[in-house]
């Protein structure tokens, strides 16, 4: 399992780099953050796309991460392809264009396929 922090913070992740944090993420999802996580008294991330330029240009082993939630269909668009992203989406069309999508059960995966695969499922 990968170890993973959270941040926009560039020595943050200079130093969990070099504490050998394997994934650095960056966190763009914004819909229902506050609803989930807002009475549960922790540190809500406020994260742009900026921020993904420059945690990427300090990183030299660690991966980037980046997580949305998507703000519209077309947020797919504005993320780099060189990037391992994260989307959690309720709509298939959201996903389209994706490489590898998982579907999750409630207990287990269902299938793992790219966008048209899970269309066409």
């Amino acid at each position: 399992m990968d170890k993973i922090i959270i941040t926009n913070d560039i020595k943050l992740a200079e130093y969990s780099q070099k504490c050998g944090i394997e994934r650095i993420m960056v966190d763009l999802e914004i819909l229902g953050k506050q609803e989930r996580q807002g009475h549960l008294n922790t540190v809500i991330s406020s994260h742009s796309f900026q921020d993904i330029k420059n945690i990427r240009e300090v990183l030299t082993t660690s991966k980037l991460l980046v997580r949305v939630n998507p703000i519209n269909e077309n947020s797919i668009e504005e993320i780099d392809k060189e990037i391992t992203v994260l989307i959690i989406a309720h709509r298939l069309t959201t996903l389209k264009g994706c490489d590898k999508i998982v579907k999750l059960g409630k207990k287990y995966t269902v299938h793992v396929g790219n966008s048209q695969e899970i269309i066409n499922e």
